[in-house]
């Protein structure tokens, strides 16, 4: 989903612009005993739009698409990883803007080996994080 979508289905100061469409996705999470908290999206950077060359217009700045991962049914076990800090982390995220069938992909790969029973952990990075969050 781009980033109006996702504003718009998990902020409340966005909820007043829910489209019909955002409504039926709202319902749907509700009646399969899914949440709604955002706690599970994954920005993926898209590259600048190819109309604006110049590094310092505001439109070339980094535009992002969010693979959301909160639904079990759609996010599976990637749900359940969890974060560390580098360089306890034991995978590493890697994405790609447009794959095969013209979405975003993304993918774990590990940075160590990993044994049966290891958690698997990557750092979630700084912008994750809410201002009064004690990041450990």
């Amino acid at each position: 989903m781009d980033e109006h979508v996702k504003d718009r289905r998990y902020l409340k100061s966005m909820e007043r612009h829910r489209t019909d469409e955002d409504v039926r996705w709202a319902e749907s999470r509700a009646e399969r005993g899914q949440t709604t908290t955002g706690d599970y999206l994954y920005g993926v950077s898209l590259p600048p739009s190819s109309s604006s060359d110049d590094e310092n217009s505001p439109s070339y700045s980094s535009r992002r698409v969010y693979v959301d991962a909160e639904d079990e049914y759609f996010g599976l076990w990637t749900r359940f990883l969890n974060h560390a800090p580098r360089p306890y982390d034991n995978v590493r995220p890697k994405s790609i803007h447009e794959s095969y069938d013209g979405r975003p992909r993304v993918w774990f790969v590990a940075n160590r080996d990993i044994v049966p029973g290891d958690e698997l952990c990557f750092d979630y990075g700084d912008d994750y994080w809410l201002d009064g969050d004690d990041v450990v």
